[in-house]
């Protein structure tokens, strides 16, 4: 699933943790950002974690699959 927001100047955005994201300047002026994290220490959460948190409804329709296919993956041993 692809998501484009076009934003104005002086609108915000929130990206929840662990969502896959890109931003990305489309004017000729320069872009500057504001980014806030909710702990003092932001680290990249890596991939698996992302991948976890996306459900298997999106990977059912990114793969044109039924969310099925996926119901035995993510397992925690």
């Amino acid at each position: 699933m692809k998501q484009v927001i076009d934003l104005k100047p002086g609108q915000i955005i929130f990206i929840p943790q662990g969502w896959f994201h890109s931003i990305k300047c489309m004017s000729d002026s320069d872009l500057k950002l504001l980014l806030t994290f909710h702990n003092g220490l932001p680290s990249d959460i890596g991939i698996p974690v992302a991948l976890e948190g996306l459900g298997d409804d999106v990977f059912a329709e990114a793969f044109g699959v039924s969310p099925g296919v996926f119901k035995d993956f993510n397992i925690k041993q």
